[in-house]
């Protein structure tokens, strides 16, 4: 009996002693659990969570002083927390990598910066340049404080960069590097001179200037597709190359095989490219080869008249002093009309079917989207004004269509000007002023779906309506 009941004094005597202590490792686990959630929680990972009692002790390195107190802020306003002990360390001021590659026309920006505000002065310097066309940010914010001179030096490698033609200008743990092309010598010596001054930082510049080069063409027509390929020297050549190949009226106009080699190209190249796609264009069928070995063109057209109009309009192309060999192979479409004549009489329905022909497989094209008549369009208005000179007693509407883009007021005024353009180009051909009407109507009688650039394209047209009756 004595001794069980010693047995029991001391049970409640433990009790008393350890349900304390346990009571307190629940509370310090709850709130470390809590302060590690609320911190993970707001992306704060670099923080360490150790418990005395209801203190939070806070440790690790912090990316700045700002975030160090976020830290401790956020632990102290948790319920039942007592009190925060920082033996948080803070991150020592340091650089950020960064790169400005220049390339086609584009800036891309790649690395890390501190903040958002660096971030946005980068992209807002790097919008602002005139020789970027586009522009890619690739920047990771990543927190922390930079060097004193950290911004001011990034945002001369991108302003620098910029001035490159193709190539990079990065900062790295070892220094400074530049490298690529540069269109001159002064802007190669501007560049190197930017950085040659900066204290404590090597500065690597590699520059080449841009040598002259070879550029190659090749244009294929087909009836419903123009395609070009080859390598021209810079963005802007190639964009130019393929705007005009879209205006030239074809259905299908496929330029993703234009590549860009940067160099210089010899002055007349863009020149002689934009008049051989004009003269393709024109023709039922094409492959011409231009480059500095020589042109060569094969195709066919559909009038024997066109066939030395292009012939000599290709062989001029180059001029008379360009020192490479030419050839020339133009063939006539089989079953196409004949050189018209007055004697040569057809009529009115015979006249609309041919003149419908014509129009069908080669459109009248004007200059830069106005009402001046693109001299690629020299041959085909031959072949017309010699199918109306086949049925003079008939009168002619010449109608001007536009598409929908733009104004309606002035998408009409543009038709009437465009077919009045053709109406003089015919009469300077033979036909008589007085059985040519002029008409324009805007974007009213579509053909096709306005809504797609092929659509706009056939809608942007000349049509020619032969009336039934004889004068």
């Amino acid at each position: 009996m004595r001794a069980g009941l010693m047995i029991a004094v001391a049970l409640a005597i433990a009790l008393l002693v350890f349900a304390p202590i346990a009571a307190i490792r629940d509370v310090e686990a709850d709130l470390s659990g809590r302060s590690q959630g609320a911190l993970r929680g707001q992306g704060i990972d670099w923080a360490a969570v150790a418990m005395d009692g209801r203190t939070v002790v806070l440790s690790g390195e912090a990316p700045d002083e700002a975030e160090s107190a976020r830290a401790a802020t956020l632990v102290a306003g948790l319920r039942g927390v007592a009190g925060v002990v920082s033996a948080v360390e803070v991150a020592p001021a340091r650089d950020y990598p960064l790169m400005a590659a220049m390339h086609d026309g584009a800036l891309t920006l790649r690395g890390e910066v501190p903040d958002q505000d660096a971030l946005d002065a980068l992209s807002a310097l790097a919008h602002s340049l005139p020789r970027v066309e586009d522009v890619a940010l690739e920047l990771t914010i990543a927190g922390g404080t930079a060097l004193p001179d950290w911004r001011d030096i990034a945002l001369q490698l991108v302003e620098q960069g910029a001035q490159l033609v193709d190539g990079t200008a990065a900062l790295t743990a070892d220094g400074i590097v530049l490298e690529g092309l540069v269109a001159d010598a002064a802007t190669r010596d501007s560049i190197g001179a930017a950085f040659a001054d900066r204290e404590g930082r090597p500065a690597s510049v590699t520059l080449e200037l841009l040598q002259p080069q070879d550029y190659a063409l090749a244009i294929s027509r087909a009836p419903d597709r123009l395609t070009l390929t080859g390598v021209v020297p810079d963005r802007t050549t190639r964009a130019e190359l393929a705007d005009l190949a879209q205006r030239q009226g074809t259905a299908v106009v496929d330029t993703a095989g234009l590549t860009i080699a940067p160099g210089l190209a010899d002055p007349e190249w863009a020149v002689v490219a934009a008049a051989l796609i004009r003269q393709a264009a024109g023709m039922q069928e094409a492959e011409i080869r231009y480059s500095a070995a020589g042109l060569t063109v094969s195709g066919t057209v559909a009038d024997p008249a066109l066939a030395d109009v292009v012939r000599s309009a290709l062989a001029s192309v180059l001029g008379p002093d360009a020192g490479v060999p030419v050839e020339i192979d133009i063939a006539v479409l089989g079953g196409a009309p004949v050189a018209a004549t007055p004697d040569d009489a057809i009529d009115a329905d015979a006249c609309q079917a041919a003149l419908n022909g014509l129009v069908r497989d080669g459109s009248v094209r004007f200059v830069n989207g106005g009402a001046t008549l693109d001299p690629a369009s020299t041959a085909l208005l031959e072949t017309v004004a010699s199918t109306m000179l086949r049925c003079p007693d008939n009168d002619i509407e010449v109608s001007g269509h536009t598409d929908s883009s733009g104004d309606a007021a002035e998408n009409l005024a543009l038709s009437e000007a465009r077919a009045r353009a053709v109406v003089d180009a015919l009469v300077a051909r033979g036909v008589a002023a007085d059985r040519l009407i002029a008409a324009g109507y805007g974007d009213l009688v579509p053909i096709a779906d306005n809504a797609t650039e092929a659509g706009r394209a056939r809608n942007r047209r000349i049509e020619f309506i032969v009336e039934p009756g004889e004068r």
